[in-house]
C-alpha cells in the first residue's frame, strides 16, 4: 500500500544515470513554465532575489537552470542519505482509518530505518534592508505587473496575525480596500496581498496586473497612500471584527476537505 511505498521510498530510491537525466529534464521544463516563461513567477523571483540576496530566500526553491544542470549521481545521493530518514519526516494520514492499526504500521515500516539525526544547517536570517530596492524586468508578456515587497518578522512573531488581518483588509473580496481604491476605478485588473511568514524573517507582498496601458507609478502611490493611512490611523474597530470573523471562516473553509485537514 501506500505506506509501503513511501517507506521503500525513504530507504531505497534508485538513482541511476537515466533516472537522473530524465529528471533533470523534466525539472529544467518545470523551471521554464514555472519561472522564466510565467510573468508572474520571473516577478517573483526577481522580488525574492532584491528582497533577501544570497540568502536561500532569495533563491528560487526549484534552483537556477544552472543549479539543476549540475546535478550528479554523487551529489544527489549525498543529499538523500542526509535528509530523507524519518527522523526529518512527517506523516499526514487522513481518512476513515483505524489510528491504532495505522500507527503500528508505521512504526514497523519508518522504525526499520530510524536513519541518523537530520542535518541541520545552521543559516542566519538574511541581512537587514535599510533602504529601498528597485528592479525592472523585461517580459514577452502584453500586461504590465508590479510586485511590492516588504520584510516581516518570522511565524511565530505576535505580528504575524495582524498583518493576515490587514492582507484581508487590502485585498479579499469585493468590499477589500484595493478592490475599491484600484480595481474598480480600472487601475489594476487584479491584486493581491500575502504575509509570507516562514522560520525566519519572510515578505509582506502586494502583487497588480495592470491594463495594457495603466501607470505603475500611479498605482504605486495608491498603495503606499493606503498603508501610510492604515499606519497612521489604524484600522476601525468594527471593521477589525468583521475581518477577524472572515479570517477564522477562511481557515474553517480551507480545513473542510481531507488536503487542507493534511
Amino acid at each position: 500500500d501506500i505506506l509501503e511505498l513511501e517507506a521503500d521510498r525513504m530507504r531505497n530510491c534508485s538513482m541511476t544515470a537515466d533516472d537522473i537525466a530524465s529528471e533533470t529534464s523534466v525539472v529544467l521544463e518545470e523551471e521554464l513554465l514555472t519561472h522564466r516563461d510565467d510573468p508572474a513567477g520571473t516577478l517573483d523571483s526577481l522580488l525574492c532575489s532584491k528582497a533577501f540576496g544570497s540568502h536561500p530566500y532569495g533563491r528560487p526553491i526549484i534552483g537556477t537552470p544552472d543549479d539543476i544542470r549540475s546535478f550528479s549521481a554523487a551529489k544527489l545521493r549525498k543529499y538523500y542519505r542526509n535528509f530523507y530518514t524519518p527522523s526529518n519526516a512527517v506523516i499526514s494520514v487522513v481518512g476513515d482509518i483505524d489510528s491504532q492499526a495505522v500507527h503500528a504500521k508505521i512504526r514497523d515500516l519508518f522504525g526499520k530505518n530510524t536513519g541518523h539525526p537530520a542535518l541541520k544547517p545552521q543559516i542566519a536570517a538574511a541581512n537587514p534592508v535599510t533602504e529601498q530596492l528597485r528592479a525592472n524586468v523585461e517580459h514577452p508578456s502584453h500586461l504590465p505587473r508590479i510586485s511590492i515587497g516588504f520584510r516581516v518578522p518570522e511565524a511565530n512573531h505576535a505580528d504575524s496575525a495582524p498583518l493576515s488581518l490587514i492582507s484581508v483588509y487590502l485585498a479579499s473580496g469585493r468590499s477589500s480596500r484595493f478592490e475599491e481604491l484600484l480595481v474598480k476605478p480600472s487601475l489594476v485588473l487584479d491584486i493581491s496581498v500575502s504575509t509570507n511568514t516562514l522560520i525566519m524573517p519572510g515578505l509582506y507582498t502586494v502583487q497588480a496586473m495592470l491594463p495594457h496601458d495603466g501607470s505603475p507609478s500611479r498605482v504605486e502611490d495608491v498603495i503606499f497612500g493606503e498603508l501610510d493611512r492604515i499606519g497612521r490611523e489604524g484600522i476601525r474597530s468594527d471593521t477589525l471584527k468583521t475581518l477577524k470573523t472572515r479570517r477564522e471562516a477562511w481557515s474553517v473553509l480551507s480545513n473542510a476537505d481531507p488536503l487542507g485537514r493534511a
